[in-house]
C-alpha cells in the first residue's frame, strides 16, 4: 500500500484529494489519525515503482505530507490507539480494492 496523509485543510478537502488520487490507484481504506488528518491507503501492489513515485508527486502537489513516501515511515493503523487515547478510526473500507490488484477499478 501507498499511504497518503493529508493534514492541511478540513476533512472535506482532504477527502476530496483522496478521491482525486483514486483515479490512479484503488483507495482501499481511509483512517482518521485520531486528530485532524486523513490517511488514505492505496493498493499499489504489482504497480511499477516509477508509477508509484509519480503518484506520490501528484499527492504532494495536492498538499499531502511526503513523510509517508519513505518506506520506513510509520503510518496510522486502522483502529490503533494513540498515546492520548484517541482511536484511529476507519472511515472508509473497500474490500474489493484491498484484495484486487492495482487495476482493480478497471
Amino acid at each position: 500500500y501507498a499511504v497518503i496523509e493529508f493534514d492541511q485543510g478540513n476533512r472535506d478537502r482532504q477527502a476530496g484529494c483522496l478521491k482525486l488520487l483514486q483515479e490512479a490507484f484503488p483507495l482501499a481504506m481511509v483512517v482518521l489519525s485520531g486528530s485532524k488528518s486523513l490517511h488514505g491507503w492505496f493498493k499499489v501492489q504489482g504497480a511499477d515503482e516509477t508509477d508509484v513515485l509519480r503518484f506520490y508527486d501528484v499527492a504532494n502537489v495536492l498538499g499531502a505530507d511526503m513523510a509517508t513516501k519513505t518506506p520506513s515511515q510509520l503510518a496510522r493503523c486502522p483502529w490503533g490507539i494513540r498515546d492520548n487515547g484517541n482511536v484511529q478510526e476507519v472511515l472508509y473500507l473497500d474490500f474489493d480494492a484491498m484484495i484486487g490488484g492495482h487495476n482493480a477499478q478497471q
